[in-house]
C-alpha cells in the first residue's frame, strides 16, 4: 500500500518552500478538490490562483511538516508555518510582521497516487491575532 502521508509532505515542501508548480501538475487533476476552510479550488489552474494569492499576502512562507500518518487512500500531515505578512489579501494592510501558524492538511489520492480531494485546516484566528497584535483569551483546563 502507498504512503500517501509522504506525498502530502512533498506537496507542502516542493510547492509552498521551493514554489515548485510542477508538482500541482503532476499531483492534481482537472477533478481535484482542494478545501482550506476559507476557499474551495478545483484543478491545479484553480489551485494555482490560490497559491498566488496567498504569495502576495504572505511572502517567505516556509511549512515544518511534523507528523505524517497514512492510511489506505489517505495521507494526512500536522505542520506548523512562519510567513511575513507582506500584502492585503486578508483585507487588512500589510504590516510586515512575521507570524506563525499550525495547521493539519489531509488528502484522499486515486489509485495512481493523484489527489482527488484536500483538506486543510489551521490556525486562521492566531494569524489575525498576531495580524493585529491583539491578545486572545486562552481556555486553559487543570485537573
Amino acid at each position: 500500500m502507498p504512503d500517501h502521508s509522504s506525498q502530502v509532505v512533498r506537496f507542502l515542501t516542493e510547492v509552498w518552500n521551493h514554489g515548485n508548480l510542477d508538482v500541482v501538475d503532476e499531483l492534481v487533476t482537472p477533478e481535484s478538490i482542494l478545501n482550506d476552510g476559507a476557499s474551495i479550488t478545483k484543478g491545479p489552474q484553480a489551485f494555482r490562483e490560490y497559491y498566488s494569492h496567498m504569495q502576495q499576502t504572505f511572502s517567505d512562507l516556509r511549512m515544518t511538516t511534523h507528523e505524517a500518518i497514512s492510511s489506505g487512500d489517505y495521507g494526512c500531515v500536522r505542520w506548523s508555518a512562519t510567513m511575513r505578512h507582506t500584502g492585503d489579501g486578508l483585507g487588512m494592510p500589510a504590516t510586515g510582521r512575521t507570524l506563525t501558524t499550525t495547521g493539519i492538511t489531509m488528502c484522499r489520492f486515486d489509485d495512481v497516487g493523484r489527489m482527488i480531494e484536500g483538506w486543510q485546516n489551521w490556525d486562521m484566528l492566531g494569524l489575525l491575532e498576531q495580524i493585529r497584535q491583539a491578545p486572545s483569551p486562552r481556555l486553559y483546563v487543570t485537573a
